[in-house]
């Protein structure tokens, strides 16, 4: 059977009719012919009479001489009327239009969706209007330029870019309906691949045969600088690209010098406290206007009641903070929100932060000799993190007791240089950091690397184990301080970190991607690293702390007995509770997700900051368990999310902020911009025509047509006259 494509056709007509009018006047030479006609009269004279006989014989080559002057005049003033009405032959596929498809022009809308897009320029002409609200009236004016045979297509720039119209469609009216629905994230958008998008879909559309032949785009941006800088610096500007391929329209929605405030930083020194310590956090705003601001509020919330106000002074394109301290009521997730007065900008007036606070410490120790883990308790009793048998629950198992505990009541488990581990209890533990426990290893004289490579151990450190070093003393290096246990120290070199006697260490390979190494030794591997496994946190110790009276024959350090030893377990400590509620505070875009306490498929439910509710089925993990996944995180504010957690089933908060990357709302001046060609209204151009051409082979060849008749025409009539002298 043979496949017969769409039938292809020539479609003709003209782009502006109207102009048409210009051949009639074709009928000014023969009303002329026709009037000196009339004009003759007859007159009988003997004189004339002699000559009649000779005028009769050339009458007819005088006939045709002036019948061809008048051809020839007429058809000089038809043709120029026809190149005036703009004459178009095109091919077309049978499924079109073939009149609309002539002359039918697709505008392609390309929208930025960047949430600077909703700073509200205030002005005599627009007050309070965003810039969003002028890009939809931008829109609707373009569209009411066009024909009624033209088709349209909406884009919008964002992180991802979409495109609501994919397709050409002639319902004009539904492009600013789905602008006016659609809602900004609060997310710069990512220009180069959104206008690699733009291009693609272009060259998509360009293979439909239906589609219109004539494709204009309007970009309609603020043209943020640090939103568009990054499409500019490309080697290969997607922009550039664009404008080469198609006309293209620039509608700059921004100016040069808007004002705005952001609160660019909300931070706690730690996100876990104990009932009844203070939080402190800092809320840090920057003002990018040219002029300081004066007596700036900052409100603080704690669970959506408002406790403090502090007020300030910032500098012009300068930073201001306030520090302050708050006490919690009650144990669990706490929901601290700082907020900015209104301006034009709301969306980066508010931040917000998770804490977790709890009524006590829930830290097991595990030891496979008595004592094993001594040092490491006197030094997190040393300070808040162990301060008595009320603040923390301490208690100590082996690791064959670990088989009958449950391990869900535990906050915390460590295990200092086990001799053995069999693969239950590692299953255990592996299953304890995968739902959200944390775990400090320390690796020391007593490891060995078969027992824990033969488990998997990369699964649960993040590396596998080599061997022991050589003995010798390694020098601590603290990788520049970058780390939040080793940032402490910096500044203080009688702390006693660099000094650290470290004798021996493991040296370990196949390192993980994500493991971080927060402390190292100098020409060698890390002493201090963290890696997350599911839903918690592994911190390693290479040299395991050695208590007074173990190993005395060849101790491995004697970390134990240094100053630093206290602050640095303490840090420790405290950088794995944070680390676990890492997950909990994010930027717009993250995604959420979990692991759930059930080894079985079931729901979570997800509240969105606009109280919108939506239920999630888990989904299979590779460890065998289940977790939830949430990618709808544009919109900033506070998330809610219930699901089966090891405490039971609970809301659990989770702030997600703006990244205020863009919050400097300059926008690039046109004259940086690539060089593009706009494509401006011509005002003598009815709606709906087509722009005309220089290159359109029907309006060339009929004025090279009229331009040959002219000349002929002289010729000819000088050439007749010339006879008649």
């Amino acid at each position: 059977m043979t496949m017969l494509g769409p039938t292809v056709f020539l479609a003709a007509g003209f782009a502006s009719l109207w102009m048409l009018a210009w051949i009639a006047a074709a009928g000014i030479p023969i009303a002329i012919h026709f009037f000196l006609r009339r004009q003759q009269t007859k007159v009988s004279w003997a004189a004339i009479e002699l000559l009649r006989k000779v005028i009769e014989q050339e009458s007819k080559r005088l006939r045709f001489e002036q019948w061809l002057l008048l051809l020839l005049r007429t058809l000089i003033l038809v043709l120029f009327g026809l190149a005036l009405a703009r004459p178009y032959l095109e091919a077309l596929s049978s499924k079109s239009d073939p009149i609309a498809g002539a002359q039918a022009k697709l505008w392609v809308f390309v929208v930025d969706t960047s949430y600077t897009m909703a700073y509200g320029e205030s002005n005599s002409d627009e007050a309070d209007e965003s810039r969003w609200q002028r890009a939809i009236e931008k829109t609707k004016a373009r569209i009411e330029e066009s024909g009624t045979n033209d088709s349209f297509m909406l884009i919008t720039l964002g992180k991802p870019s979409a495109a609501p119209i994919r397709k050409p469609t002639r319902e004009s009216e539904r492009v600013v309906t789905e602008l006016k629905r659609l809602q900004l994230p609060h997310q710069r958008a990512d220009i180069p691949i959104g206008l690699t998008y733009v291009s693609s879909i272009l060259e998509q559309t360009k293979q439909n045969p239906a589609a219109p032949k004539k494709i204009e785009v309007v970009l309609l941006s603020d043209f943020v600088g640090a939103t568009w800088q990054p499409a500019f610096e490309q080697s290969e500007n997607a922009l550039v690209q664009l404008a080469s391929k198609y006309p293209l329209k620039v509608i700059p929605l921004g100016n040069s010098e808007p004002t705005n405030l952001v609160l660019q930083d909300l931070r706690a020194e730690s996100s876990h406290h104990l009932l009844g310590e203070e939080i402190r956090a800092t809320a840090t705003i920057f003002n990018f206007n040219s002029r300081p601001e004066s007596n700036v509020e900052v409100s603080i919330s704690l669970n959506d009641q408002k406790v403090i106000s502090e007020t300030l002074d910032i500098p012009a394109q300068s930073l201001g903070s306030v520090s302050f301290q708050l006490k919690a009521e009650d144990a669990g997730f706490n929901r601290i929100t700082a907020s900015l007065p209104q301006d034009n900008l709301t969306v980066d007036n508010q931040r917000h932060l998770v804490v977790e606070v709890r009524d006590n410490r829930r830290i097991l120790f595990v030891e496979s000799k008595k004592d094993e883990t001594r040092m490491i308790r006197l030094a997190l009793s040393a300070g808040d993190l162990l301060e008595d048998a009320t603040r923390g629950d301490v208690t100590v198992l082996s690791p064959i007791d670990l088989l009958a505990s449950n391990l869900t009541d535990w906050e915390v488990i460590v295990c200092n240089d086990l001799g053995y581990l069999d693969r239950p209890v590692f299953a255990q533990l592996q299953s304890f950091v995968q739902r959200g426990g944390n775990l400090i290893i320390g690796l020391g004289p007593a490891t060995t690397s078969a027992m824990w490579n033969n488990l998997d151990s990369e699964t649960l450190l993040g590396f596998q184990l080599v061997q022991a070093s050589a003995e010798k003393l390694w020098d601590i290096d603290p990788l520049e301080y970058q780390s939040s246990i080793a940032k402490p120290f910096q500044g203080f070199p009688d702390s006693g970190l660099l000094t650290t006697p470290i004798f021996r260490h493991w040296l370990i390979q196949d390192e993980h991607p994500e493991l971080r190494r927060d402390i190292g030794l100098v020409d060698s591997g890390p002493l201090v690293t963290r890696f997350q496994s599911g839903n918690g946190w592994v911190a390693c110790l290479l040299s395991a702390p050695s208590t007074n009276d173990s190993n005395a024959k060849s101790p491995w350090n004697a970390m134990a007995t240094w100053p630093s030893f206290v602050p640095l377990m303490q840090g420790l400590m405290q950088s794995l509770l944070d680390s676990q509620l890492e997950d909990q505070n994010l930027i717009c875009g993250d995604v959420l997700g979990g692991q759930v306490s059930s080894m079985t498929p079931s729901t979570a439910e997800v509240i969105s900051p606009n109280g919108e509710s939506k239920q999630l089925t888990t989904e299979r993990l590779g460890d065998g368990g289940y977790g939830w996944f949430f990618y709808q995180t544009q919109t900033s504010g506070m998330y809610q999310v219930k699901a089966e957690h090891k405490d039971g089933d609970r809301l659990v908060p989770y702030s997600i902020n703006l990244e205020p990357i863009t919050s400097q709302l300059a926008s690039i001046s046109l004259p940086k911009l690539p060089s593009i060609q706009p494509i401006e209204s011509n005002a003598n151009q009815a709606p709906g025509e087509p722009a005309l051409k220089a290159s359109n082979p029907l309006i060339q060849g009929l004025l090279i047509a009229v331009l040959v008749l002219l000349l002929v025409e002289s010729f000819i009539a000088w050439y007749f006259g010339q006879k008649i002298g």
